[in-house]
């Protein structure tokens, strides 16, 4: 882990220096993850920016969903909402997983924002994706998902909690993401302006 981070830092100088862009995004995701485990979500919220460019699209969910997770381990719930909307937007029928990583985004924001019981609804349809492709929670995801069960346990009794993560197991894809589209964030104008501004930057709906 100690040698990593050069690691990956001559790694990025040498995709630089070949001019190729896609190895240099696939690189800064990495690179982002390792900082996160680390601590340093700031640090990985910076390396994922520049993927927003145009050239880098191809990695345009990857980092909606990764620099999603890093804002809400920085406590910007208003701008990991507005990524992990768009990331459900661009997932949704194309890539399960990530559409699953953005849901589970969007039921912490529910939890932390006064509707508990749509996160646990939420948390419940997440779950039971997982199971069905034996994916066990590790990294960013792991830490995300603590969060969110910690957001639950605040607000709702381990019954409630429970009992709507049964009736989330069984919706539907489709009925799962309209449920987390509908997400809503009164206090998101509290938040810095830049947030919205930089995740435009990503996609533009």
């Amino acid at each position: 882990m100690d040698e990593a981070p050069q690691l990956f830092a001559d790694a990025l100088a040498l995709a630089t220096t070949l001019g190729d862009e896609s190895l240099q995004a696939l690189i800064r995701v990495n690179m982002a993850e390792l900082e996160s485990e680390m601590g340093q979500h700031a640090r990985a919220l910076e390396l994922v920016k520049p993927i927003e460019t145009e050239s880098h699209r191809h990695f345009a969910l990857y980092w909606l969903v990764n620099g999603g997770a890093y804002r809400i381990a920085l406590g910007d719930i208003a701008g990991a909402r507005i990524a992990a909307h768009k990331a459900l937007r661009l997932a949704r029928g194309v890539n399960v997983a990530e559409a699953t990583f953005a849901m589970q985004h969007l039921a912490i924001v529910a939890a932390l924002h006064g509707d508990a019981r749509r996160g646990a609804r939420l948390r419940g349809y997440v779950d039971a994706s997982y199971r069905i492709v034996n994916y066990e929670l590790q990294g960013t995801d792991r830490r995300t998902f603590d969060i969110l069960m910690t957001a639950l346990h605040e607000k709702l009794s381990d019954a409630e909690i429970e009992s709507l993560a049964a009736e989330g197991a069984q919706l539907s894809e489709d009925q799962a993401g309209a449920e987390a589209l509908n997400v809503d964030l009164v206090v998101a104008t509290q938040s810095p302006v830049s947030a919205d501004r930089d995740i435009d930057l990503a996609y533009s709906e």
